[in-house]
């Protein structure tokens, strides 16, 4: 598969619009339609980005490997933590447009915050692993 129809068919798996992943990615849903029929290749970063987001090496975004995350169970110990379900997201959406401004802004903050984190703990992830693999 090329790029355009892995990341298309990783955003669908996700139950996400073209809209709400480029929320979710802070780019414009033009720029995901664009991605995703070839129109336009995005840059090493924004692939590294995609990558982190689904959870899945560059190596399968860019179709040089069928296996998503050639990580094995005991080497990543967030193997076992599982995806929201897209039902609880949908219903987590409904209710926020119950929620007061401040609110709203102290969720988003902490949103970002969670983000940050995630980032944060797969970079080192895969610095302990490629550590290890070094080492093989």
């Amino acid at each position: 598969m090329e790029l355009q129809d892995v990341l298309k068919a990783l955003r669908s798996n996700k139950a996400l619009s073209q809209r709400e992943l480029a929320k979710m990615l802070n780019v414009s849903p033009s720029t995901i339609a664009m991605y995703e029929t070839g129109q336009r290749t995005p840059d090493t970063d924004t692939i590294k980005m995609f990558a982190d987001f689904f959870n899945v090496s560059t190596d399968y975004l860019l179709g040089r490997t069928a296996d998503p995350n050639p990580l094995s169970a005991e080497d990543d110990p967030d193997d076992e933590i599982q995806p929201t379900p897209p039902e609880r997201i949908r219903t987590f959406q409904k209710k926020i447009g119950e929620l007061s401004e401040e609110s709203l802004t102290f969720l988003e903050f902490q949103l970002e915050r969670l983000r940050e984190l995630d980032r944060e703990a797969v970079k080192r992830r895969r610095a302990e692993r490629d550590a290890k693999n070094e080492k093989k």
